[in-house]
């Protein structure tokens, strides 16, 4: 009774775990993740010295310390009317990121967690099986390890 409990109370915690990280992968969308590919922005013009003579800033209308960001880029017609005069405050920045930051390392921490349940969960559901009894397997494939459950094949067996 105690090894059932056990494996519905991972199951359980494995479940609340995967709906927490799904609420917190919504609410980062990833934006500034470095794992994805980075968008190529092309920008056609006539001749190398034009080329060479080109401004990001005035050709983007936007300030010259946000060209960085590929997201939330705003235009200096809405900068200069106070529609985002917070975003550019240095402090107000740094603590953004550092929220972000935050955010993204609990994003982390939970993503393994929950990879550590679900290993968990079938290393126990195959014990489950394993003290079934009749049910034996024929070999063992692969040893358990901290990152997998062990590996058997089991006899073929037909349903009536």
């Amino acid at each position: 009774l105690m090894q059932t409990q056990d494996l519905s109370y991972v199951i359980s915690k494995r479940t609340t775990e995967r709906r927490k990280l799904e609420k917190l992968r919504s609410k980062l969308h990833l934006i500034s993740s470095t794992e994805k590919p980075v968008n190529k922005h092309t920008i056609f013009v006539d001749s190398d010295g034009e080329k060479k003579d080109f401004n990001f800033a005035q050709h983007f209308d936007t300030h010259p310390s946000l060209l960085g960001r590929s997201y939330n880029r705003p235009r200096l017609a809405d900068l200069k009317s106070g529609k985002y005069s917070a975003s550019l405050d240095p402090e107000k920045m740094a603590e953004v990121k550092r929220e972000t930051l935050k955010a993204y390392k609990e994003l982390e921490q939970r993503i393994g967690r929950e990879e550590q349940l679900g290993v968990l969960q079938r290393k126990m559901e195959l014990k489950a099986m394993m003290r079934g009894g009749r049910n034996k397997p024929e070999k063992l494939l692969k040893e358990e390890t901290k990152d997998s459950p062990a590996v058997y094949v089991w006899a073929k067996e037909r349903k009536k």
